[in-house]
């Protein structure tokens, strides 16, 4: 999100993939996307081309800043291109992982997953037509999370309490 590229071309791949961070559209939804059609109040509301199940999405500020600079008219780019110049931006910014542009809406996924929102909230914002399809490719929990869920039940053991609590383990 730093990077400032000398190069068009990258940042405008960049900042879509940064889009698809934020938002979790699929790249042909974002090709797709157009103000008039899918902007509601402060939600994308958009019709998966692959699935026909509609995308609820919530615009958080990040996505706003980016919508906002090109005036909601994202650049348009072929898949292939896309995927090609999302390369050099990762070699450019020194990220190891091979990105593409379906990395983008799974970053979200998981994100939203791992920040606690619910699998039927993430499933509604993916436009997935059944939460199993969210919980198969998303879910993944990851340490994060566990620290964050645990540090929540607060599990304070006294010594005085060790001796009744091992009886009820057994």
């Amino acid at each position: 999100m730093q990077h400032k590229f000398e190069v068009a071309r990258l940042q405008q791949v960049a900042d879509l993939f940064l889009l698809q961070c934020f938002t979790g559209m699929a790249y042909v939804d974002l090709m797709n996307f157009d103000k008039t059609k899918h902007l509601q109040k402060d939600f994308i509301c958009i019709n998966r081309q692959k699935s026909d199940t509609e995308s609820l999405i919530p615009i958080l500020p990040h996505a706003k800043i980016l919508l906002e600079k090109y005036n909601y008219k994202m650049p348009r780019i072929t898949n292939q291109k896309y995927n090609a110049y999302i390369k050099e931006v990762a070699e450019i910014t020194g990220i190891e992982k091979q990105l593409t542009t379906h990395v983008g809406r799974k970053t979200c996924g998981s994100i939203l997953l791992n920040e606690g929102i619910s699998i039927e909230v993430v499933s509604r914002i993916l436009g997935h037509r059944d939460t199993k399809i969210t919980q198969h490719i998303y879910a993944r929990v990851n340490e994060l999370r566990i620290n964050r869920e645990m540090e929540a039940v607060n599990l304070d053991i006294k010594e005085k309490e060790i001796p009744s609590m091992q009886l009820a383990l057994f």
